[in-house]
């Protein structure tokens, strides 16, 4: 998702990372429920946010 950003990145530091995660939160949120339900069947998962994690 950073390099969405900015293409020429060729990898990326922590902080970038978490600015990344959570600016594309909810996204990331949608896409991986989906996935989970399509590829596994059943309930969806329970996925950690921002503020479950200490930044």
């Amino acid at each position: 998702m950073a390099e969405m950003l900015n293409p020429e990145l060729e990898g990326i530091d922590p902080e970038t990372a978490i600015e990344v995660f959570i600016e594309f939160e909810s996204d990331i949120h949608r896409i991986a429920l989906r996935e989970f339900v399509k590829r596994l069947g059943g309930e969806p998962p329970i996925l950690l946010t921002a503020a479950d994690v200490a930044i």
